[in-house]
């Protein structure tokens, strides 16, 4: 039976956290069983259980990819980390796993979260991730990889190429020097993606970055709108995330969606859409033409607390199965790559602001 972990992290367990975010004591070299002081990376951590156990299941995962399927985890961030704005999340960090059994990794979640991801990862036998990919140098999107990588091997390390033009101060030039770091200090091979680029992970399944641009000013736009722009494509079935890609031309310094659908239009069609900025589009315009444009069957957003029922506008996405991992828990998502798609929810919804969703035991399924 597995263990269940109700516990928030002591004081202590803090500091030794913030201790390894400056790097200090970090020096496992990778393929390592990379443990510390003998402990698990899901000691170090607390999880609400529900399906949550479900979702996160090694034998699961090994069913599916015997079935020919592709699965794609959003987890759930464990913990939260306040940003500009006072406003609490725990990032985001998805992971897919190929039918031959290869593994991408996109983003990591903030500091507190990186053991989370570690233990998620554990959970689903997972022990390296072949192609580790960060969407753009924000906190809540990279802050987890010295923890990450101290449990879980790391293959090769993709951004974009903000992180070596990087502007920004405070925390976030703080954990994005940390990443960089480390990265050298595991001897990870570390590239940059932009517009035009591809990649192939497994035999059947294809990547294509439609952002950022080439040639492009990192220093006149906010990160955000610098993310990597990412079309995952099995056989008939077909991802798109883009990190926190927006529209704000006024804060950000770029119209980056309107630009990215008069760019390469239908090119964008994707059967599931990770949400841009986590779900939360307050202050954004041009999203009715982003769904629109993408047309997805399944949207999901990517946080792990609902400050204000507001702050989510799941509405919008008429039609389309729209979870949010606040609200649902994990989300896993796998495919045969026939265009149909089993989910899988860590929770039942709790806030009915949204509706509920119309599940069985967590399942369900999406033609």
């Amino acid at each position: 039976m597995k263990k269940r972990w109700h516990h928030v992290i002591s004081a202590c367990a803090l500091m030794i956290s913030v201790l390894l975010l400056i790097g200090c004591g970090a020096n496992n070299a990778v393929g390592t069983d990379n443990k510390t002081d003998g402990k698990n990376a899901e000691e170090t951590e607390w999880i609400e259980n529900g399906y949550e156990e479900i979702v996160l299941d090694k034998k699961d995962l090994e069913t599916k990819q015997k079935e020919g399927k592709m699965s794609v985890y959003f987890f759930r961030a464990s913990d939260s980390w306040k940003y500009q704005g006072g406003v609490l999340h725990g990032g985001e960090s998805i992971l897919y796993v190929t039918p031959d059994g290869v593994t991408m990794l996109v983003d990591c979640g903030t500091p507190n979260n990186g053991a989370y991801v570690a233990y998620a990862l554990q959970e689903l036998g997972v022990k390296k991730i072949d192609y580790f990919i960060n969407s753009h140098p924000h906190n809540d999107h990279i802050g987890g990889f010295a923890i990450l990588s101290r449990y879980i091997e790391i293959g090769e390390v993709y951004t974009t190429p903000a992180e070596n033009e990087f502007q920004g101060g405070g925390t976030t030039r703080a954990l994005n020097t940390t990443f960089v770091r480390k990265v050298k200090e595991l001897g990870i091979p570390h590239k940059y993606l932009v517009e035009g680029d591809s990649l192939k992970i497994g035999s059947d399944v294809n990547v294509q970055i439609f952002n950022p641009p080439v040639d492009f000013d990192y220093t006149k736009v906010d990160y955000n709108e610098c993310s990597i722009l990412m079309k995952v494509t099995y056989n008939d079935s077909s991802f798109l995330s883009g990190g926190d890609l927006g529209n704000s031309p006024s804060t950000h310094g770029r119209a980056s969606t309107s630009e990215l659908i008069n760019k390469f239009g239908s090119q964008l069609q994707a059967d599931v859409l990770k949400m841009n900025h986590h779900g939360d589009f307050i202050g954004t315009t041009g999203l009715d033409d982003w769904i629109e444009t993408v047309g997805a069957k399944i949207c999901v957003g990517t946080t792990n607390s609902v400050e204000d029922e507001e702050d989510l506008l799941l509405y919008g996405f008429e039609g389309a199965l729209a979870l949010h991992t606040a609200l649902d828990g994990s989300v896993c998502v796998s495919t045969s790559g026939d265009g149909t798609y089993d989910v899988q929810v860590g929770q039942e919804r709790y806030n009915a602001y949204y509706g509920m969703l119309d599940t069985k035991n967590g399942f369900t399924h999406v033609e």
